[in-house]
């Protein structure tokens, strides 16, 4: 550089302490140099709040690895473990809100084509987007169909990563499912899917969550339940899900020795007519009810043959 304003030095001109380095000092040489003439300047301080700057809203974390297998709720739960490690600032709403859509597009498969666009992976991503993607994943050693390759260009795709970590940032997973449809995943493009999405993130919000505290399910919806290894449960009507604590009483209580003392004692003098066998037939009718309401009570069933608290 040969232009220069009197009094300061070049802007992108030589350095005191970094000029004429030579090419085996590397890259970290320069690098250790300019923060060491910045701390001059802006002192020690400046590098520490940057640093939580850059935990709070950065990608400071390390996903760790992502082995995506078993149905769309466990994969849901480990994109949204992956997602929280690289990104601290998501939110199981926000995520929820992306991986309703991307169950829409691919059902949370990295390996997902669309024979009609050539859509790839998780996001479907298309045309230049695809290119992009693939030589993103290729030149930081990442199989195409990579579930963690794909996330990591998810957080750091160019012109599309600011829309990305702002839905992950979000609180409400519908609005974040239906400002991803209309931003990062269509362009404005909408189609009628919106409402599909947006059931889809409600459902993978509460599978990201789980029950474990308990909370209600609603009807015709999937929840996770925990007996041997995941499971799902998609009830027909509307139900209260009783927290762990809880149902180890209800559970336990079934093992208790219960003793009923189920004898009717009836004396007849006389002859029985009609009347009388149906005086009998009724007296008994309501003794056997009355044993069966004290089981029910003692077992904690309902009229289903269920449970009740």
């Amino acid at each position: 550089m040969t232009n220069t304003v009197p009094g300061y030095s070049p802007l992108f001109g030589e350095v005191r302490g970094l000029a004429r380095k030579t090419a085996s000092k590397g890259k970290k040489a320069a690098s250790s140099s300019i923060q060491s003439l910045i701390k001059k300047q802006v002192g020690s301080g400046f590098f520490k709040f940057m640093s939580k700057l850059a935990n709070k809203f950065g990608d400071n974390g390390d996903m760790g690895s992502v082995g995506l297998a078993g149905d769309e709720s466990q994969r849901a739960r480990e994109i949204a473990k992956a997602l929280k490690q690289a990104y601290p600032s998501a939110t199981d709403a926000g995520i929820a809100g992306i991986l309703g859509n991307w169950m829409q597009e691919s059902r949370l498969s990295p390996s997902a084509i669309d024979s009609a666009d050539h859509g790839t992976g998780l996001g479907q991503w298309t045309f230049t987007r695809e290119t992009g993607l693939r030589n993103w994943l290729k030149k930081h050693g990442y199989a195409w169909d990579s579930a963690k390759g794909q996330l990591e260009y998810a957080l750091h795709e160019p012109g599309e990563s600011g829309a990305f970590k702002a839905v992950l940032r979000m609180t409400n997973p519908a609005a974040a499912a239906k400002k991803f449809f209309a931003g990062w995943e269509s362009g404005g493009n909408e189609d009628a899917t919106g409402g599909t999405r947006i059931s889809n993130a409600e459902a993978a919000y509460k599978a990201i969550k789980g029950h474990a505290k308990g909370g209600r399910i609603n009807s015709n919806e999937l929840s996770i339940v925990n007996e041997k290894g995941w499971e799902l449960f998609k009830p027909d009507t509307g139900g209260l899900m009783i927290p762990h604590e809880a149902s180890e009483k209800i559970i336990n209580g079934q093992n208790k020795k219960v003793s009923i003392d189920a004898r009717t004692n009836l004396i007849v003098q006389g002859n029985a007519d009609s009347s009388t066998v149906t005086k009998v037939d009724e007296r008994i009718e309501k003794r056997n009810n009355e044993l069966i309401e004290k089981l029910r009570q003692v077992l904690g069933a309902n009229d289903e043959g269920g449970l009740i608290v």
